[in-house]
């Protein structure tokens, strides 16, 4: 009697990973099993075919989690209560037809509801949503935030906590190999300098998918996705560093703030230069170390949603990797009570109030905060009973240091910036913006979709990622309402 063996998919999200480095590296020979993965399964260029008003992670992987276009589901920032969609999420839809899912690090803050069709799940370092099952990697998760949350930092303070986080780690069963490499990254930082802090988001994502993988090979579900964000974040601040002749060569304002001459900033931006590299290089390892768990009714998915574009800091972009801090300090100031903050999005932070009515009157406060009493020091959005806050600082007010200056419009009150501002000790900055143009690869057993998959040509829609991945379980999801 033949078997027949159960389809799946794994899904592995790289956000925003540029093709013009993925095709750049697999040319020169180093990215050894993504090349495998290009000649062999089939690549798509994907965009995004929704208008929107602004381009961003927050509003399209709910789009493809669910196939909802953006400007219906409404969600534009991190901790956004979004509860109507629950039901529609792919894994939803799965489990309620009978497949078992694990979800690991997606870029929602929506809670997964636990079924016992939901083998495993753990929340992105992005989401508001902190519970995990199994109940054993909640200390995990929160682990991993509290590093996205101190990441720019570097002090005894932190050093201490961080060292009894990984006490309270091994007792509750954090992995010895995360726990070591840490221990190491630490070394490596007091020993060889600041310069070393870069390599903490490469640590992350190591870790994040060396449990991912560990737990897809414990509980094998029918659909799985793990969601990775830091090819993304080198991109953003690195591309100057690692494409420099496609950049002015001068210094723009936050340049000046942070470098006395060109030659300083070239000789700094050289410890980076190949930061794009290793976290491509990293990921091209995992996902050799996934491919021999894969069998051939798995087809494995690689989708990065979006892409990105480069943008000169000299002319087109002026974004300094920064953290707000002694936020409620801040709040209390100017009498915006009686709210919570949600920060390891930092520095895009939002704000839970009780009512509707509550956070318009903390917008219009808000609104009265002003970088040398004329730039707003945020861009604010409100939706229902929440605020999302960007920082929206001036280039022209580098030129005065340390001392930049915010009025309050409605008493006059004037304090310092960098009270409540820390800007990164690597001095980064963006080089880098969101772009609707990315690619999705699908390699393996691509024959199990329905259809001709050669029929699948760029650029192909990202609202459609969803129903062809659900149509690969077709057999078990016959009559699903569209």
């Amino acid at each position: 009697m033949t078997v027949q063996k159960t389809k799946r998919i794994l899904v592995v999200e790289l956000n925003a990973a540029e093709k013009h480095f993925l095709d750049k590296y697999v040319a020169e020979g180093k990215l050894p099993v993504f090349k495998k993965l290009l000649q062999a399964g089939k690549v798509v260029k994907t965009r995004v075919g929704a208008r929107i008003e602004q381009l961003t992670p927050w509003t399209i992987w709910p789009s493809i989690y669910t196939g909802i276009k953006p400007d219906k589901h409404g969600i534009i920032g991190f901790g956004q209560a979004f509860d109507a969609l629950q039901g529609y999420y792919i894994w939803d839809v799965l489990n309620a037809k009978g497949i078992t899912t694990g979800v690991f690090g997606n870029r929602i803050s929506a809670l997964v509801r636990q079924n016992p069709l939901s083998l495993f799940y753990v929340p992105g370092v992005f989401s508001a949503a902190q519970s995990c099952f199994p109940e054993s990697l909640s200390f995990i998760q929160k682990f991993f935030v509290f590093i996205k949350k101190n990441n720019i930092h570097r002090s005894v303070g932190l050093a201490i906590q961080l060292f009894f986080q990984l006490v309270m780690g091994a007792i509750k069963g954090v992995p010895f190999s995360i726990i070591k490499a840490i221990l190491l990254q630490m070394r490596l930082e007091l020993v060889k300098g600041m310069a070393y802090q870069k390599d903490r988001a490469i640590l992350r994502a190591k870790c994040q998918m060396d449990i991912f993988k560990t737990l897809y090979n414990q509980y094998k579900p029918q659909f799985s996705t793990i969601h990775l964000e830091n090819i993304a974040s080198a991109q953003h601040l690195y591309w100057r560093a690692a494409e420099p002749d496609g950049f002015s060569d001068e210094l723009g304002d936050l340049d000046s703030f942070y470098f006395e001459n060109i030659e300083m900033r070239k000789s700094h931006e050289i410890l980076f230069k190949d930061m794009i590299l290793d976290n491509f290089r990293l990921v091209d390892g995992f996902l050799g170390q996934l491919l021999p768990l894969l069998d051939e009714q798995t087809v494995l998915v690689i989708i990065t949603g979006l892409g990105q574009k480069k943008r000169d800091p000299v002319h087109q972009i002026h974004k300094p990797e920064i953290r707000f801090y002694n936020l409620k300090h801040l709040l209390n100031r100017i009498d915006v009570l009686n709210c919570e903050i949600l920060t390891q999005a930092n520095p895009y932070i939002t704000l839970n109030f009780r009512d509707t009515a509550d956070a318009s009157l903390g917008a219009f406060k808000l609104s009265n905060l002003n970088v040398l009493g004329e730039y707003p020091l945020f861009k604010l959005e409100q939706r229902e009973h929440q605020l999302f806050l960007e920082e929206n600082l001036s280039p022209t007010m580098w030129a005065l240091g340390a001392d930049v200056w915010v009025e309050n419009k409605s008493n006059e009150m004037i304090f310092p910036l960098f009270n409540y501002v820390k800007i990164s000790q690597l001095r980064d900055q963006y080089t880098a913006d969101y772009s609707s143009e990315g690619w999705v690869l699908f390699y393996g057993n691509t024959t199990a979709f329905p259809g001709n998959m050669d029929e699948i040509t760029s650029p192909f829609d990202v609202m459609e990622i969803y129903p062809l991945l659900l149509s690969y379980f077709n057999d078990k999801i016959q009559g699903l309402d569209q």
